[in-house]
């Protein structure tokens, strides 16, 4: 893993004191709403995810993987 990676999986554990995210934590990393999260999910667009007990979570590496991979250099 670089570093950038590493950084972010850091990051983003301490934050949610997890290494996994549920839906509302995934909307806030990627300032997106429940809505648009479902839509991408179901066309195949979004983060890979596991559901548990009918509930959705992301395992942090593939958010950090996915974040990486959309995020818009300016």
């Amino acid at each position: 893993m670089d570093d950038i990676f590493k950084m972010y999986i850091e990051m983003i554990s301490k934050k949610y004191n997890t290494f996994r995210l549920n839906k509302s934590q995934m909307c806030e990393v990627f300032n997106q709403s429940t809505s648009t999260l479902d839509r991408l999910r179901e066309n195949g667009l979004g983060c890979e995810f596991s559901k548990e007990g009918g509930k959705i979570f992301y395992p942090i590496d593939k958010v950090v993987k996915h974040l990486l991979k959309t995020m818009k250099t300016v």
